[in-house]
This record gives C-alpha cells, structure tokens and sequence, in this order.
C-alpha cells in the first residue's frame, strides 16, 4: 500500500472520529444545563443514537445490496460537488457560530432551545459520505461477517460521542455551556471542513473527489495561503467563544 493511500485511509478513520467528536460538542450544551430533566435527556441522546443506527444500517444495506461500481459515473458526477458542500457547510456553521459568540449578557437566553445544536448533532451528507467510506474500507480489510463490522463501527462512532460528552461533563465547571460554547465548537467544526478543503486536493490519486465543480484541477485554483489563513483566524474566534464561555462562568461564581 502506498504512502499517499496510507494517508488517505488514516484521514478518513480521523474524519469519523471528528464526526463523532462534532456530535459530542453539540449535545454537551442541551445535556447538561440544570433545566433538561433526566427523562429528556435520555430521550435526546438515545434518539441520536438511533438516528446513526438508521444510517449505518442504511449504507450497511447499500453496500451489500447495490453494486456500487455500477453507479461510480453518476457517483462522480455527485462527488465533484464537495468540496461546494464543505465550504456550505462550514459558511453555514461559522455565520451561525459567530452569532452565537457575540450575543450580549442580555441576549443570551437561560434555557435555549436544541434548534441552534441540529447543526452538529444530526447527520449531514458530509457525514454519511465520510460513514460510508469507513464502513467500505472496514469491509474490504476485516475477516469478520459484514453485520459484525458494522455494528462494531456504530459502536466505535457512539464511543467517540459518549467519551466527548464524559471530558465535557467533567470541565463543565469551567465552562459555561450556552450559547458562547455552542458558538465556539461550530467555528471549531467550520475550521475542520475548511482543512479539509485545503489538505485534501493535496493527494492526486482523490483529488477528482474533492474537484471544485468549476474545475478539474481543484489544487491549481484554491487559494491555499489565503484559505489557510482564514482557518486560522476561525480556530481563533473558536477559541475567543471558549475563553467567552470561561470567563462568563468565573462572572457567575
């Protein structure tokens, strides 16, 4: 196995993790406030659950029962299009984020709806792409029965969710965790969809899955240094929303 495919199975193991990790972040802040009750609680998060299930168990069943390889010209018609994809949703993100970081004492409302956390908590296409080409990369190097490798990745992926909930839960005493956090890991999470515009045109052998639809030659026409340069200054106002959101609570006590 060559270097370059080495890297891109490694990123796509790292980009179900962070999938995992974005989840965790926007349940964090509904979770944990005083105001949700134990039974609302349960209901949220075993409804995430089962919304991942549904979808692994729906590419699960794409895979095994469709010939994929059969549809990789209409698949590539498709696929030109994310890196649009990413940049709409990390936009979509950031904007909403920033709104959040920025509200005022007065505008920052004690007990916030779910609304604003969907962003991170329900599965995009960005997602299901990234699930499906985990679960197709298991399947290809695992000996075990097709079902046992999918379930062992929901299990993997739920994991990820409830270890991110269990390190949030327990610096919830030094973090306020409303709209400044909420605000933060979407500018952390816009940073991350915009890297990835950036480092995947990097591989040859995927750029043709990563190509800007206005081009065949995505790594000739992205700004890199200027692209790079704006990331930074999201992971900047991600922090800014963090150290918001600690500050508030050190006004609290």
């Amino acid at each position: 196995m060559g270097l370059l495919k080495q890297f891109w199975i490694t990123g796509v193991y790292l980009a179900f993790a962070a999938f995992g990790i974005k989840v965790g972040l926007g349940l964090a802040p509904y979770l944990f406030r005083k105001q949700t009750g134990v039974a609302r609680k349960s209901f949220i998060v075993l409804g995430t659950l089962l919304i991942y299930l549904g979808l692994f168990c729906g590419i699960y069943l794409l895979i095994t029962h469709f010939e994929l390889s059969d549809y990789i010209d209409r698949l590539l018609d498709v696929t030109r299009y994310a890196m649009l994809l990413h940049l709409a949703m990390a936009m979509g993100l950031l904007l909403w984020g920033a709104s959040l970081i920025f509200r005022t004492k007065a505008e920052v409302i004690p007990d916030p709806s779910i609304a604003p956390a969907l962003l991170l908590i329900l599965p995009c296409p960005v997602c299901a792409t990234v699930i499906l080409l985990n679960l197709t990369l298991s399947f290809s190097v695992s000996s075990h029965p097709l079902s046992v490798v999918m379930i062992v990745s929901f299990l993997l992926f739920s994991g990820i969710i409830l270890s991110t909930l269990v390190l949030i839960y327990f610096l919830k005493s030094n973090l306020s965790l409303g709209s400044r956090f909420l605000g933060g890991s979407m500018c952390l999470v816009a940073a991350y969809f915009l890297l990835t515009v950036i480092i995947a045109p990097i591989y040859p052998q995927i750029k043709a899955a990563y190509a800007m639809a206005c081009s065949n030659n995505a790594s000739d026409n992205i700004p890199v240094p200027h692209l790079a340069m704006f990331v930074a200054f999201i992971v900047f106002l991600a922090a800014f929303g963090f150290i918001r959101s600690y500050f508030s609570t050190r006004g609290d006590k």
